[in-house]
């Protein structure tokens, strides 16, 4: 198949394959190795359906077909080109075919005008009045340049580490069947990785550019051991007995001297159950153990950093707050840097700038920690938070997580209803099809958002204690109202007013199951599911009253006559009727109006299952091998059935290398 290798034109955009380089008028775009690849295929073949199996066996060969990979590039690319995927002008998509690109190709223009000795003479004097007022009249912001793919395959890979002298990159891989092994790069010499995938690796650091320490998974008892890098593998040397009677050893981190920092369970965790964990550090030489700082279980190591004067900890606290500390392990004092970090923060410490680096896991966001420890913001080219990452001089290393979740409808299989680069879920369709709430990490934490008619979504819930699970919002059979659960509390939302209201419920609740109405003024009523205990929480929403249903059943219909239920694999009603799948397990149910629907999951197949009230069975549908969880549905007022459902794609991680500049 032909594909294009040399710089070509689309449509007023030059594209660089080599310097895997987009540009348009107004700035360049860079792309991933393999999107680029895809690219030129297709732009070797103008005009023309190229199948996908096809262009998944040009840029993955030999491997296993795996249309969502597909998809993930052909997004990225008509991000670059600044196409759309609901009305393109450049990538069209056909559905079970194939991808086809619709443009003329050309070669940039070279031939240009070759200016005269007095107008080059002109604005070289201009440019350097330009650059000499600049100079005075402004500072160099610090910069984090656009990111390079270090590793890009569809395995997972994290923890990048420079060794000491920069020449080699150690990361761990995890591989198709879980196990994380060790890999070391040598960057002079790439083809050749030395690995060590014999041990259950949990974490590591260099300790000198031939030897690392690494982290055992817990197995019968916690072990950090010496490898020592040969010409052609990883050599395991001994374990340091100093630490085998500490678990869960974790955020290793190699210090001035001969100093080692690391996390562990605290050793009496396991009499009192009191989960607490210990920062602990190890003296390499006289093996000596001292405690640094005790945490409790509500506090969350996010990421250490070593200092020529202190050791510095990112702490997620009580799963809403993020504190930057200062141990200074000498004296044991410890120092609250900053009480209230908006994010969750990944330490790394520039000996070349001598500066402490802020990179948010959770959204795109870099800081610099200034000798007043205020955070100075670093520009960047991010698009997304990072697992973690490591400084060599100006390089730094991150890894990044690939994970997209889209809500289809089965009205439109074949694109996407809401479709973003990060996690959209749970969605909630109006009884009218006219609006959709869904759940959404489009801010770095889960935020409620309603969009109407393909408008742009909009924040209704903003979710201030960054809470890690919104329930699926439940409409109210009028379109006008709808309630959710978020923070073990419930909130009522008016789609008119756009009114916000947290009821006042004294029970702790999770989840929202099902809102029961009636003709009557006053007689709505709510099933919740209680926060701690296996039991129902019913809520008048007019009187404000409340009682208690025992038992660890969920209610997905209600009337004051009638109920249905789902509990494990089996769906119950009041008056002694039950349903169970002869195979698979039911992965949800809820109902629209008196129709119940069932999703149930079997290794060869999803279906999707239609009843009355009373467990008859109306109807049942295969459902696409993409629907992950189908979380609502609506009739229209042809009684057509149309329901909603989120496609996880594959989650990967790749290491990625930008340029710190100060």
């Amino acid at each position: 198949m032909e594909k294009l290798t040399h710089a070509f034109v689309i449509n007023n955009i030059i594209i660089d394959p080599q310097r895997n380089q987009v540009q348009h008028s107004d700035g360049v775009n860079s792309l991933e190795p393999k999107a680029m690849a895809l690219l030129c295929v297709l732009a070797g073949q103008p005009n023309t359906v190229i199948a996908q199996e096809t262009l998944y066996e040009t840029i993955w060969p030999g491997r296993v077909f795996s249309p969502s990979s597909l998809q993930r590039l052909i997004a990225l690319l008509r991000k670059a080109l600044r196409d759309s995927s609901k009305s393109p002008e450049i990538i069209f998509t056909h559905a079970k075919q194939g991808y086809s690109l619709e443009a003329a190709i050309s070669k940039p223009q070279t031939g240009t005008k070759t200016p005269s000795k007095a107008l080059l003479s002109a604005l070289g004097l201009v440019f350097l009045l330009f650059v000499i007022t600049a100079y005075i009249f402004s500072r160099p912001h610090p910069t984090l340049s656009d990111t390079q793919a270090f590793t890009f395959t569809s395995l997972t890979e994290f923890n990048g580490q420079f060794s000491p002298d920069g020449k080699a990159i150690a990361f761990l891989r995890q591989s198709a069947d879980k196990q994380t092994e060790l890999v070391v790069r040598q960057l002079e010499n790439p083809g050749k990785d030395q690995l060590l995938s014999d041990v259950q690796i949990r974490d590591f650091t260099w300790l000198t550019n031939k030897q690392l320490l690494i982290a055992q998974t817990d197995s019968e008892e916690g072990k950090l051991i010496r490898v020592r890098l040969t010409q052609s593998d990883i050599q395991p040397q001994h374990s340091l007995r100093a630490t085998r009677h500490l678990r869960n050893i974790r955020h290793l981190l190699k210090g001035p001297g001969s100093a080692i920092y690391f996390v562990a369970a605290h050793p009496n965790t396991a009499q009192t159950d009191t989960k607490k964990s210990v920062i602990m550090q190890l003296d390499l030489i006289s093996f000596e153990l001292k405690t640094l700082m005790t945490l409790p279980a509500a506090h969350d190591i996010v990421s250490l950093a070593a200092t020529p004067d202190g050791l510095y900890v990112s702490l997620f606290e009580n799963k809403k707050i993020n504190k930057l500390l200062k141990i200074e392990p000498d004296s044991l004092n410890v120092n609250v840097i900053n009480a209230e970090l908006d994010g969750r923060y990944k330490l790394a410490w520039s000996s070349h700038h001598k500066r402490l680096i802020l990179l948010d896991s959770l959204k795109p966001a870099v800081f610099a920690l200034a000798a007043n420890n205020q955070l100075v913001t670093i520009q960047h080219a991010l698009s997304a938070g990072v697992l973690d990452a490591n400084l060599y001089q100006d390089k730094l290393l991150t890894s990044r997580a690939h994970q997209t979740i889209n809500v289809f409808s089965s009205q439109s299989p074949d694109a996407a209803l809401l479709h973003s680069k990060y996690e959209d879920y749970l969605a909630s369709v109006s009884p009218t099809g006219r609006s959709v709430v869904f759940v959404s990490n489009r801010s770095g934490y889960p935020q409620l958002y309603m969009t109407d008619q393909n408008n742009q979504p909009e924040v209704i819930f903003t979710n201030p204690g960054r809470e890690d699970f919104i329930s699926r919002a439940i409409w109210h059979p009028n379109a006008q109202q709808l309630v959710f659960a978020a923070d073990k509390k419930v909130y009522q939302f008016n789609v008119a007013t756009r009114a916000l209201t947290a009821l006042p419920i004294a029970q702790p609740i999770t989840r929202v199951e099902y809102w029961q109405t009636s003709d009557l003024p006053g007689a709505d009523v709510l099933y919740l599911t209680h926060a701690t205990q296996a039991s129902t929480v019913v809520y008048h929403i007019d009187s404000g009253e409340t009682e208690m249903l025992s038992g660890p059943e969920h209610i997905i219909y209600a009337s004051k006559t009638h109920h249905v239920g789902w509990q494990d694999n089996t769906l119950r009603t009041s008056t002694g009727m039950s349903w169970q799948p002869d195979s698979g397990q039911i992965r949800h149910a809820f109902s629209v109006g008196e129709r119940i629907l069932v999703q149930v999951t079997a290794p060869d197949a999803q279906r999707l299952l239609e009843f009355d009230r009373h467990l008859n069975l109306l109807s049942q549908q295969t459902l696409p091998g993409s629907a992950q969880f189908v979380s609502s549905a609506f009739y229209t007022e042809q009684n057509a059935f149309i329901y909603y459902y989120s496609h996880k794609q594959n989650t990967d991680s790749d290491l990625m290398l930008s340029r710190l500049t100060f």
